[in-house]
């Protein structure tokens, strides 16, 4: 069965701000690399000397990777998922697609603790034009609670006229398995788009 091989450990998803990052000494990760995103939305990848990271969002649910080999980008929410997160989640998706060209897309809904969001902005969002625009790359919902599950099934279903390829599954080794890939090799975002925006300074 496939699964996902990462180079991390995610030990924190909290607001922090950039400049702060480094004061994370007493979380143990001395000696850290810190990449900043020149996205603009706060996200801070921090790598231990293990090469372990963590992704440190700016008060949002979610993180976005992507895996350069297999050219799929993931979003991940955790915890507590509004309206507005989910909005704007879309809105960086559509960005970060552009900027990286992927080939396949997954949204990970499994570690989401409560899913606030109506079925209006669901169905906004399906008539909304996709963030990977090319009609055939699969892209993949995992959604493993029934009511999550249903809202990501509703849009699908408002959306595939422009999605035919968009699959909703309970399980990450689903999602695997549609697109085709054993192990992913996922780093964040802001290192993805530009490598060379590593401050060594801590």
């Amino acid at each position: 069965m496939g699964h996902a091989r990462h180079k991390f450990t995610l030990f924190a998803a909290r607001w922090m701000p950039p400049d702060e990052a480094c004061r994370l000494e007493s979380a143990n990760v001395r000696g850290c690399r810190l990449a900043r995103s020149d996205a603009g939305h706060g996200l801070v990848a921090i790598w231990r000397k293990e090469w372990d990271y963590a992704v440190l969002v700016n008060r949002m649910s979610y993180y976005f990777e992507f895996d350069a080999t297999n050219r799929v980008l993931r979003g991940t929410f955790t915890g507590r998922v509004t309206d507005e997160e989910v909005m704007t989640f879309y809105r960086l998706a559509g960005e970060y697609a552009a900027q990286l060209n992927p080939s396949a897309g997954i949204v990970d809904l499994a570690e989401v603790a409560s899913f606030e969001v109506s079925v209006q902005t669901m169905r906004q969002l399906a008539k909304s034009p996709p963030a990977m625009p090319e009609r055939s790359h699969p892209r993949v919902i995992v959604a493993v609670s029934p009511h999550i599950f249903g809202m990501a099934r509703v849009f699908e279903f408002e959306g595939e006229s422009t999605r035919p390829n968009l699959h909703v599954v309970r399980t990450r080794e689903e999602a695997w398995a549609i697109i085709g890939v054993q192990e992913f090799e996922f780093e964040p975002v802001a290192t993805a788009i530009n490598p060379s925006n590593v401050d060594s300074t801590c």
